[in-house]
Parts: C-alpha cells; sequence; structure tokens
C-alpha cells in the first residue's frame, strides 16, 4: 500500500483521478504535436506527464486562469461597482469604507461586516468552490488576496513591490478610487483592471489631468 503523503492524504488516494485525466492529456498531446510524436512520448513520459498535469498544472490553472482572472475579479467589480451606483448600498454599507479619503494599509478592511462578509468571504468561498480547489489552494488565494488589498491601500507605488509589477491594478490605482474625483471609476479590485478597461470605468492620472485642462479651458471661455 503507498502510504506517501501527499496534500494531507496518501497518494494511492489520488490514483483514480490521474487515471481519468490520462486519455484526455493523450489526445491534447497529439493534436499539439502529433500522433506518431505523443505515442513515442507517452510510451517513455506517460507516468511523469500526468504526475505533473495532475499535481502542478491543474492547480496552477485554477489558481490563475479560474480564479485571478476570472472568478474573484469578477465578483468584486460588479458586486464593487453595485455598491457605490446604488444609493441605498452606498450609504448603508459602502460609505463606511470611503471614511478614507487617504487609504493607509491598515484600512484595507475597513468596511462594514455585512459587505465584507458578501464581498469578500462569499466571493472567495464561491470561487474555490466553483474550480475545486484543495485547502491549500484555497490557503494560498486567501493569502495572497489579503495581502494585495493590503498593498492596495498601502499609499505607496514602490518599484521593488512584487504585488505592483504584474498588474496596473496598484496603490496608485485604488487612490484613484477613494478621492472624489474617482468615486464612480476604477472599481476593480483585487488582481487586473480588465473590468474597468471593457466597461469604460477606468480612470488613470492622465484622465485627471485632461479632466482638470477641460474645466480651465471652460472656465477661460466663460
Amino acid at each position: 500500500m503507498d502510504t506517501s503523503m501527499k496534500n494531507g492524504g496518501p497518494i494511492s488516494a489520488h490514483v483514480p483521478n490521474m487515471r481519468a485525466i490520462a486519455p484526455t492529456l493523450l489526445r491534447f498531446l497529439e493534436v499539439l504535436v502529433g500522433r506518431q510524436f505523443a505515442a513515442y512520448v507517452w510510451i517513455h513520459k506517460a507516468q511523469d506527464l500526468v504526475y505533473y498535469v495532475y499535481w502542478w498544472a491543474v492547480p496552477l490553472a485554477q489558481l490563475f486562469v479560474g480564479l485571478f482572472f476570472i472568478f474573484v475579479d469578477t465578483w468584486q467589480y460588479f458586486l464593487h461597482r453595485g455598491m457605490h451606483m446604488n444609493t441605498f448600498l452606498y450609504k448603508t454599507l459602502h460609505s463606511w469604507h470611503h471614511r478614507l479619503y487617504v487609504p493607509y494599509s491598515y484600512g484595507a478592511m475597513y468596511n462594514h461586516p455585512v459587505e465584507g462578509f458578501l464581498l469578500d468571504i462569499c466571493g472567495a468561498a464561491v470561487s474555490e468552490w466553483l474550480t475545486g480547489m484543495s485547502t491549500r489552494q484555497a490557503t494560498l488565494l486567501f493569502t495572497v488576496a489579503t495581502f494585495k488589498t493590503v498593498d492596495d491601500h498601502c499609499g505607496y507605488s514602490l518599484p521593488f513591490d512584487p504585488l505592483q509589477w504584474f498588474t496596473s491594478n496598484n496603490s496608485d490605482y485604488h487612490d484613484i478610487h477613494h478621492q472624489v474625483i474617482g468615486l464612480k471609476s476604477n472599481f476593480s479590485q483585487p488582481f487586473f483592471v480588465h473590468w474597468d478597461v471593457l466597461l469604460g470605468t477606468r480612470m488613470t492620472r492622465r484622465d485627471i489631468e485632461a479632466r482638470k485642462q477641460l474645466k480651465a479651458v471652460e472656465k477661460k471661455s466663460l
């Protein structure tokens, strides 16, 4: 009996799952490199391929595609935007968070308890459930998301901050949202800005300067 451990249980418990993905992996390999070469690779490296796909490729896809790009950001964007557009929700729930006109790290989670449950806890739980994540994957996701939220509220855009390297959704981006001029913009959180871009709610520092220049021109023309 296989007694080696993986993710808190014996590897033998995962063998049926690895066997189940093997035919799909072989078909994908045939499409990718052709049947002849796929057969050669499968004969010599099938066990290694299935192992690494099961333990590495699938979990990474769940994290980076299923969660970061789709579920977490989508949930947060539309619920966050709804709390700004609906007067009752804004005054009752979300206005608590926007008492922070100058965001700071400890204020990242300063919000109404109901909003915290709906926006953060439910969003993460639904994402975990939809992608079938393991406990370790979910722990990693929740940890990174928490660090990212704190980082976005820290008030500093530091060149050596790894959380601000891979996306333009950073502290500067979120600072604009906390200003009066950007209150109806930059709803995306915590990872990427694609929903703001697609739905026309993105605001940059250049946009702010352009608005200021337009107002100055309008004043002169009066």
